[in-house]
């Protein structure tokens, strides 16, 4: 359709709209709307400009038709609202528009219109912003701007306002003032709306403009001025409402199109040097507007436009704080903390509300994230000054409102609540004539007043710090903790290193407290600077450095520091003077400056050195100022003075302009300075003093309520200081950080760059430094009020904080956050419990299930609750004291009633219970604490009431269940480390008095111990015996008898329940077994062999399978030494055996662990039969005794030689024990000597069998044998001294088989051994006193004995004489011949040698009659001491081993017959001589002892070979005659072979052939006389005396006699 088409049809519309005709302008309007609702005015830019302007025209103002302004609106809504890009509203037309919606919403009489207005208003926003798309293409957005990419960076567009752009309200509204003054490089405004430079706009630009337009006009008209007080509180005037709109339009603005702030609009900026989408973003165009909205309305004394300001903050932090950086720290520090610590004029609505919309902002889902980042990106630089560090502050200032002393006013609190509700203005809601309502002159009153209600100001400020603080710490980092999430992409971020920031933090702690120090002491203040590595070195320059750039240090401090005139202060000063640079600027600016940096101290010389550095450095940067460096000093020190002169009031005469002319001439190298230079400087001077800034003074407001004007004018002023700080930084936002900052993580970056939180862990630095605060808030109020909602809100924050102390590990805050809570929940008397105490209870509950992960050794607290809890729902609903009045029994009774329908509902039951089934999921380290708090709080319970018929056992029943949700649901490992709790307090209940008490501990103990036992314990772990050994320790510990059979009937229900799941409970089982085998009362130990009797029975395969039968073996023995009980003993052995055959015998070639199995198996079973054998009694041990060696005898077999070795060392050679040191022993003399007389007895006879029956032990263990065989012979006891005579004889008998050399030697050693140690050498001694010789007869003197010794010396005769019959009793006895044949020579001659010593020692001791007496005479004998029965024993063995040898015809006794002979013959010669001179009459006794030695010598002749007899016989022919005489003695049978073999020799007899016979061949008459000589020679013979006849014919046969001639 061509353009005049369209303007035929549009033509009528106009014309009726110009007709001022209501009805027709209605229907015009309408027609109108709805073309373009039809999209009708498609591609008529210039016509459409045309429609608007005449629809616009129809609103003549407030007098205006009311249907026409219905149908005004409409229509410009609709053509705004339109979705086509073709016939879209831009630019001018569009702010028309929008401008007379406004208009007829200000203007309008009717609330019906004012509200469609308003509605359309806030459609036309959206219609607007909506199009700013979500996604874009950066680079096309650029293409038609890349010839603006070559200038400076980021050029805003200018701030002035052109009456195109503006709002022209008729009803005169004042025009915002400039906000700064305009850059020449920026866009001019109007350029947005008349941009001609490309001939075809993009669609982008478009968005971006009218965007901006939009939003910019929204926020001027926002900053709109209301003149006059009565006007700044009218909520119906027109100003009020526009102000109440336009900021409602600019927080929806910025909560629901926060994505438009983002969006790259180039066409908003001049000169842009892009890089990146955020260089040109749209916030960067608007912020100074936002921030300005906010500062003009925060100090507005109307509620509703407070608190939509502080919303619009509330946005700013929520949705802008990445690009407002350092405008959300100026209005922090200038506006937000002052308001709450009322250092600057505030109200106190004002407070209240700013609380309130803190809380709105923090609260939200992404105010945890927001608190973070205040945190990082203010606390955490370095570059911030103190007053900066916004989350300390804010914290801080909230905890002074909390628990400081806040004025009150004289006069009641405010009654009037001035809130958005209660006016019906919402950002949503009607803003209209009729929905407001102007206050009353009170009301108006009231909103001035600086104080009110401080418990409602606390209330809000607690909420703030629970709710908004607290909470959202909470909640962020339970979503940071599951996933990092980043959900605005479009602003660039740093990386949030945690450490980074706590290392920064930490320096800024320490840069804080250094530069408080350095204001007192200095040169210390830089020493721990440096230590804390804030000033990098010791180096001047960075020393100068700090002293240069540090904020907060005092000037004068500075001075006098850098005064100093040491050396290293001069080159600090002169650093700090190089860095300042002078270049361009004139000398007073350049000495303002300098002065600036620090106070001059009052020391000339100090003075001096600064201003000669000064000089040098100005002259440096300016080289062509001055002619020397001289000028400048001097001139400096002039400038100085002059200003001294002009400000000092103390000087009465101030200098002139020609004086100060005059005092500096010839200055300049002798030359004058210029004359209107030095008229310049002095009229600067005069007119400006030199003078350092002045810090800002905080305006403390009084209690006393200001007048409006008052009011108006101090806020004011903080609106004009804050706003100058924000145009400031506006005009220099893209102003670096100092690149020489201390902190490398930070270094050379711009201090406007903003990290975003992305950890959880930055929470805990933060909670550090606010715990104390919160602490002190929560728990003061918590102390104060009862008001259930304000103990919720408290309570929470006790939630969150020990949350967060939790997670974090904060032990210290931890524990003070549930101390105090502790204290709330005592409510050991329902008396005095309250609602509060209930609802603590149950966050103390809540905060257990949630975090007692966390609680360590605080499950003290909620143990001891849980208890009290339990103990008040016991003891149900007591009566009132009966002492009070009945009307306060009756308010006490209902009390008591409602407190306990509390504690016992069915949510307190239900939060105490579910503590204890989540239990499981605890922490092995929590569930730890938690079972020991049990533990001490269930002692507590019982010995509190263990007096009482039904002890208290809440705890110990809680206990119990407990250990049932965990011992499935735990891994053994920790399941251990609880029981390491749990099992000693069953010890300690187990062993308390109360048998009710100890039945239940038991009863439970046994349940939980069959549960366990369902649990397979896997092999070399010993979890089972942990678990069980409580039972072993109440047995052994409580001493009822009622508690220990209790107890057996508990291992015997668990032996009955699961035997085959049993592995290390076998321990605990044997060893409660092993307590009851010990007691003395028979019931138990009957129960106790009766549980042992059926394990033997029926488990003895498992308790071996498991490798306990040790255990059992150990059990049975002591059963067996239970003295008292000896028929259980008599069984106990006969057990203890028949155990021993049911083992499988061990294999000698089984595996070596299975031998090592077995063979300790027997080790144990052997060492308690020992032990039995060593302390039973005698029918007890001489049974084990026999058993023992019955069981050695059968399976000795198959025993290895290393079992072998280790019975005999371990459990026969310990039986001879007490042989060994009979000191030692405790039995009595007559209990040892049945113990000598019979057990040992009968052990070395089993022994001796043993060694007999397993020859392989005389092989491997013989000396072990000889050993025992010499103990026992050598004790001072003859009978066990023959006991080992006779079991040396009976081995040696009874092994003649296996007898060889080796074993010889060790016999005969051991014979020699005996032989010598027992000779009686005491005997010999120099009874003459002579100390002539110091032997006799070869033996040495001894010392002479004490009577004392008389005992030992003559056992010490015994036990040699029965050595010496020993080895008689070897080599003469029965089995002499075989003995000997398995001798060599050299055990003979060493045998025989001994015995010989014996004999001679004897012998001697005998012919020393002097020294018998003498021993006579003192006491050693009745009767005189001789040594006769050795002498003969030990000659009569001796000449009985020489003979047997002499007469052997084997080859070795052949190889000995010499030496035999040399030593038997003489000897036995000499002995018959001795014998034979015995007088039958007065020598009988010795006739009697000698006979044996005779016997022994007749004996050994009989046994010569036939040349030896033929050959000696000769020379003892006379004595063996002479011994007839004797008649009646033991010899004279073996005399009878020795005569009947000399007939048979010397063949003089013949016993076959008759006498007759033999001689009948001889001559008759030679026979007679024969008879007849012989005849004679017989009466000659019996006519001499034997003396004579035996001499006679010795002396014939002795004639030239040699024995040992061949």
């Amino acid at each position: 359709m061509e353009l005049m088409q369209y303007d035929a049809i549009f033509k009528p519309f106009m014309l009726v709209c110009q007709s001022k005709n209501p009805q027709l302008t209605v229907i015009a309007l309408s027609c109108l709307g709805k073309l373009f609702q039809y999209n009708f005015w498609e591609n008529t830019s210039d016509l459409l400009n045309l429609v608007i302007e005449t629809v616009s025209n129809c609103f003549i103002g407030e007098h205006t038709d009311e249907q026409v302004q219905t149908q005004v609106i409409n229509a410009l809504s609709s053509a705004i609202s339109i979705e086509n890009s073709n016939s879209q509203l831009h630019g001018g037309i569009l702010l028309k528009a929008v401008r007379i919606i406004y208009n007829i919403f200000l203007l309008s009489k009717f609330p019906q219109i004012q509200t469609l207005a308003q509605a359309s208003l806030m459609q036309i926003s959206t219609s607007v912003f909506n199009r700013v798309p979500a996604e874009y293409n950066f680079d096309e957005i650029m293409k038609n701007h890349k010839d603006k990419t070559k200038g400076e960076p980021n050029r805003l567009v200018d701030t002035t306002r052109t009456d195109n752009e503006e709002f022209d309200e008729p009803v005169g509204l004042a025009i915002l003032d400039k906000l700064g003054e305009r850059d020449p490089s920026t866009r001019h405004s109007q350029d947005i709306l008349t941009d001609s430079s490309h001939s075809q706009e993009s669609k982008h630009d478009k968005i971006a403009k009218d965007a901006y337009l939009l939003f910019r006009a929204f926020c001027k008209l926002s900053m709109k001025s209301i003149n006059g007080p009565e006007c700044a509180t009218d909520l119906k005037s027109q100003a009020m409402r526009s102000k109440l709109l336009s900021l409602s339009l600019v927080y929806n603005t910025l909560k629901n199109y926060g994505k438009i702030f983002s969006y790259p609009s180039p066409v908003l900026f001049t000169s842009i040097k892009v890089t990146k989408p955020s260089d040109v973003a749209f916030i960067l165009a608007v912020r100074q507007y936002i921030c300005l909205v906010f500062t003009r309305n925060i100090v507005n004394i109307v509620p509703q436009v407070f608190d939509l300001a502080m919303d619009i903050f509330g946005r700013m932090l929520l949705e802008l704080r990445q690009l407002l950086k350092k405008e959300i720290s100026t209005i922090f520090t200038q506006i937000i903390i002052p308001i709450i610590e009322a250092s600057i004029p505030v109200t106190y609505y004002q407070r209240v509300s700013l609380m309130k919309a803190l809380q709105r902002a923090f609260s939200r889902p992404e105010g945890g994230k927001l608190l973070v980042e205040l945190y990082l990106n203010y606390d955490c630089d370095l570059s911030t000054e103190p007053e900066e560090n916004i989350w300390e502050r804010l914290n801080n200032a909230l905890a002074q409102v909390m628990t400081g002393n806040l004025p009150e006013l004289q006069e009641p609190a405010p009654s009037f609540d001035f809130t958005l509700n209660n006016t019906n203005v919402s950002y949503s809601g009607a803003i209209t004539t009729q929905n407001l309502t102007n206050y009353t002159r009170e009301q108006v009153r009231q909103l001035y007043l600086p104080y009110g209600d401080n418990n409602e100001l606390r209330k809000r400020v607690l909420e703030l710090v629970v709710k908004g603080i607290l909470y959202s710490l909470n909640n962020w980092v339970k979503d940071e903790k599951k996933e990092v999430k980043t959900e605005r992409k479009e602003f660039e971020y740093e990386y949030d290193d945690p450490s980074a920031f706590l290392e920064s933090k930490t320096k800024k702690q320490v840069l804080q407290e250094g530069v408080k120090l350095f204001n007192q002491k200095p040169k210390k203040a830089i020493r721990i600077l440096i230590e804390g590595r804030v000033i990098p070195s010791k180096q001047p320059r960075h020393i100068a450095h700090f002293l240069l750039n540090c904020p907060g240090l005092d000037k004068a401090v500075i001075g006098e520091y850098l005064g100093e005139g040491e050396e290293q202060f001069i080159a600090i000063m002169h650093s700090f003077v190089d860095m300042q640079d002078f270049t361009g600027k004139t000398f007073v600016g350049a000495l303002r400056d300098f002065l600036n940096t620090f106070r001059l101290p009052g020391e000339a010389q100090k003075i001096d050195r600064f201003m000669l550095k000064f000089a040098d450095r100005y002259v440096q940067c300016n080289p062509n100022s001055f002619s020397t460096a001289e000028t400048a000093y001097v001139l400096a020190y002039s400038v100085i003075m002059l200003n001294t002169d002009q400000y000092n009031p103390q000087v009465k005469r101030k200098m002139t302009c020609e004086d100060f002319v005059k005092n500096n001439r010839g200055i300049n190298d002798g030359k004058d300075l210029p004359h209107e230079f030095l008229v310049s400087i002095f009229n600067e001077i005069k007119e400006k003093e030199i003078k350092m800034k002045d810090e800002s003074k905080s305006v403390v407001s009084s209690a006393v309520a200001p007048s409006s004007k008052q009011h108006a004018a101090k806020a004011k002023q903080k609106l004009n200081r804050t706003e100058s700080l924000l145009i400031q930084m506006r005009n220099n936002h893209s102003t670096t950080r100092d690149p020489t900052a201390f902190d490398s993580h930070f270094e050379n970056t711009d201090p406007t760059v903003f990290y975003e939180a992305t950890h959880f862990e930055h929470v805990k630095p933060m909670f550090t430094i606010i715990w104390m605060s919160c602490l002190m808030s929560v728990s003061s109020f918590l102390q104060k009020y009862d008001e259930v909602d304000t103990v919720i809100t408290s309570l929470e924050g006790f939630k969150y904080s020990i949350h967060l102390a939790s997670i974090f590990g904060l032990e210290l805050e931890k524990k003070g956050f549930l101390t105090n809570l502790s204290k709330f929940v005592e409510i050991s008397n329902i008396v005095h419990v309250t609602q509060k105490n209930i609802e603590a209870i149950k966050m103390l509950l809540e905060i257990t299930f949630v975090d007692g992960n966390y609680f360590n050794e605080n499950w003290q607290a909620v143990v001891k609750c849980m208890s009290q809890l339990e103990k008040i729902q016991q003891q149900g609903i007591v009566d009132p004291d009966p002492s009070k009045p009945a009307d306060q029994r009756k308010k006490e009774a209902k009390h008591i009633e409602e407190m306990y329908q509390l504690i016992s509902s069915q949510a307190v039951t239900l939060s105490v219970d579910r503590i204890f089934t989540s239990s499981s999921k605890l922490s092995v380290n929590s569930i730890c604490h938690f079972s020991r708090a049990l533990c001490d709080m269930s002692w507590d319970e019982i010995m509190f009431s263990s007096d009482k018929e039904h002890p208290r056992m809440y705890c110990l029943q809680r206990i119990i269940e407990i250990s049932y949700y965990n011992i499935n649901s735990r891994i053994r490992l920790e399941w251990t480390q609880i029981w390491q709790i749990l099992g000693p307090h069953f010890n300690q209940v187990g062993c308390h008095s109360n048998t009710n008490i100890v039945f239940f501990c038991l009863d439970k103990l046994r349940q939980l111990s069959s549960k366990f036992l369902e649990l397979e314990e896997l092999p070399n772990f010993k979890f089972q015996k942990d678990f069980l050994r409580p039972f072993s320790f109440i047995f052994e510990n409580n001493p009822d008898v009622k508690i220990k059979d209790m107890v057996l009937t508990c291992i015997n229900n668990l032996l009955l329940y699961k035997p085959a799941n049993l592995k290390s409970g076998w321990k605990t089982i044997f060893d409660v077994l092993g307590l009851a085998a010990n007691e003395k009362t028979e019931s138990i130990v009957k129960l106790g062999f009766a549980i042992t009797s059926t394990i033997q029975k029926e488990y003895l395969h498992l308790v071996s399978a498991q490798n306990f039968y040790p255990e059992f073996v150990n059990t049975l023995s002591k059963f067996c030494q239970n003295f008292k009980f000896p028929k259980i003993n008599a069984q106990a052995v006969q057990a203890l055996r028949s155990g021993a055959e049911m083992q499988s015998k061990p294999v000698v070639n089984s595996k070596k662990n299975e031998e090592e199995s077995s063979d300790k198996q027997w080790m144990v079973t052997f060492s308690n039969m020992k032990n039995i054998i060593l302390t039973c009694e005698l029918e007890v041990r001489q049974t084990s005794l026999t058993n023992l060696f019955d069981i050695l005898f059968e399976n000795g077999h198959e025993f290895a030689n290393e079992l072998w070795l280790q019975i005999l060392k371990e459990i026969i050679l310990p039986l001879f024990d007490e042989l060994r040191d009979p000191t030692t022993s405790k039995k009595t003399k007559e209990d040892m000597q049945i113990w000598l007389s019979t057990t040992l007895t009968t052990a070395m006879k089993l022994l001796i069998e043993l060694y007999t029956k397993f020859p392989v032990l005389s092989e491997i263990a013989l000396d072990d044998l000889l050993d025992i065989v010499s103990l026992v012979i050598l004790q001072e006891n003859d009978t066990l001294a023959r006991l080992g005579s006779n079991c040396l004889q009976e081995y040696v008998e009874n092994n003649l088989e296996i007898m060889n050399g080796e074993i010889w030697d060790n016999i005969i050693d051991r014979i020699l051994y005996w032989l010598e140690v027992t000779t009686p050498k005491d005997l010999v001694f120099d009874y003459a006193n002579s100390g002539e010789a110091d032997s006799v007869f070869g033996f040495p003197y001894m010392k002479k004995p004490v009577r004392k010794e008389f005992p030992k010396i003559i056992t010490k005769c015994v036990l040699h004489l029965i050595i010496v019959q020993t080895v008689n009793k070897l080599f003469v006895g029965p089995n002499g011949s075989k003995v000997f044949q398995t001798l060599n020579s050299n055990h003979i001659y060493a045998v025989g040698d001994a015995i010989y010593k014996s004999y001679n020692f004897a012998k001697t001791f005998n012919q020393l009659m002097e020294l018998r007496q003498a021993l006579h005479q003192m006491g050693f004998m009745k009767t005189l001491p001789n040594l006769l029965k050795q002498e003969t024993v030990s000659v009569s063995t001796y000449l009985t081993i020489l003979s047997h040898v002499f007469a052997d015809k084997s080859p070795q006794g052949q190889d000995m017959n010499f030496e035999i002979e040399r030593r038997l013959l003489p000897l036995s010669y000499m002995l018959l001589s001795q014998f034979v001179q015995f007088d039958m009459e007065t020598q009988r006794n010795s006739i009697l002892t000698w006979s044996s030695v005779v016997e022994s010598i007749i004996d050994g002749f009989s046994k010569y070979s036939d040349l030896q007899f033929e050959k000696h016989i000769p020379y003892f022919y006379v004595h063996f005659v002479k011994l007839l005489q004797y008649g009646h003695v033991p010899f004279l049978a073996p005399l009878a072979v020795i005569f009947q073999r000399v007939g048979s020799t010397f063949h003089i007899a013949k016993d076959d052939v008759p006498y007759t016979q033999t001689i009948s061949g001889f001559p008759q008459q030679l026979v007679k006389a024969e008879q007849e000589s012989i005849d004679e020679m017989a009466t000659n013979l019996v006519n001499m005396t034997l003396k004579e006849s035996v001499e006679s014919l010795q002396d014939e046969l002795l004639k030239d006699y040699d024995p040992f001639q061949q």
